[in-house]
């Protein structure tokens, strides 16, 4: 649970019966008060996978756009933290150029995608400017935070300085993990591609993915990848000057 007000966000954990009765008393996590300019809010949350739970962090600096910065946390079934490298855990983007998100403003909401590996870890992708243009990076942790590819991270896709509008990652029986993205070079003009990395960290598809849908970015967004024998990209559709589906 993340709770938002004007000077802040407190991110508490609170385990629930299967009946829906609290199971013990809720946790306070963090309790992310801005400091120097900089405000913090949490990210994404999902389980571990043994009874515990992943979440992110982004510290968005509000006087200087190229300190903007990801943390990854890690929390055992008994609510204590498992990354100490920092406050808020793992500094994801240590080394590289600030977040990015929806027309390189809207930075806390980049495309920030987390999925369970299989074996503990978690499969992290992010938007970043390393190389003066916006690309989707990823990365893969086992459940100590150590990184498992490239320490320099993978590439996933270039995208445009504008960066991305949204992302998704799903495994499948394979131990390939599949990206799916949406580039944002304004709103006539957002494609969705999709890339596969395999579960050691290579590139299956071309370096730029392989382009999913072309259409305008005022028709669809991104909704889920679904797997069966082949990848699926679902995508829902609007047009907004005919308000239909």
């Amino acid at each position: 649970e993340i709770n938002t007000n004007d000077e802040g966000n407190r991110f508490y954990w609170q385990k629930l019966n299967a009946n829906g009765t609290k199971n013990g008393s809720n946790v306070l996590l963090e309790d992310l008060l801005p400091l120097g300019g900089i405000e913090y809010y949490g990210a994404q949350v999902i389980a571990d996978g043994n009874g515990g739970l992943y979440y992110t962090i982004v510290a968005t600096n509000q006087n200087d756009d190229s300190k903007v910065k990801l943390y990854l946390q890690r929390i055992s079934n008994s609510g204590t933290k498992q990354f100490n490298a920092t406050n808020w855990g793992l500094e994801i983007d240590a080394t590289a150029g600030a977040l990015v998100g929806e027309g390189a403003s809207s930075y806390w909401n980049a495309p920030i995608s987390m999925v369970l590996d299989g074996s503990g870890g978690v499969v992290l992708s992010w938007g970043d400017t390393r190389n003066g243009n916006a690309g989707l990076y990823a990365q893969r942790y086992n459940s100590s935070g150590t990184k498992l590819w490239n320490t320099g991270d993978i590439e996933v896709i270039r995208g445009p300085i504008n960066g991305f509008y949204g992302s998704n990652i799903k495994v499948d029986a394979s131990n390939n993990f599949s990206f799916l993205l949406q580039k944002n070079f304004g709103n006539s003009n957002a494609p969705i591609y999709l890339q596969k990395i395999s579960g050691s960290g290579v590139l299956v598809y071309p370096a730029q993915g392989i382009l999913v849908s072309s259409r305008a970015a005022d028709k669809y967004e991104i909704e889920q990848l679904m797997f069966s024998d082949k990848v699926v990209a679902v995508c829902n559709s609007y047009d907004e000057l005919s308000g239909k589906y």
